[in-house]
């Protein structure tokens, strides 16, 4: 879970510091409040993976195949 990107943007400074020329960022749910977005790009990551438990614009793995299989068995 990534709520206002604080963390995650401390992080991705730190490994762009550490020599890392691209960095990733994968979240399983993304709640990314105010403008936790932007911090992430400024702070130097190349995307932003998300799955769509909430609906948000990084929102690209979908979860309902993984849901329906559940509710199927």
């Amino acid at each position: 879970m990534i709520a206002t990107g604080g963390t995650m943007a401390t992080a991705i400074m730190l490994l762009r510091h550490q020599g890392a020329s691209r960095v990733y960022l994968a979240a399983v749910h993304p709640v990314l409040t105010g403008s936790a977005v932007i911090k992430l790009y400024r702070s130097g990551v190349e995307a932003v993976l998300a799955t769509d438990t909430l609906d948000k614009g990084v929102s690209t793995v979908s979860v309902a195949p993984l849901i329906a299989k559940a509710l199927r068995s």
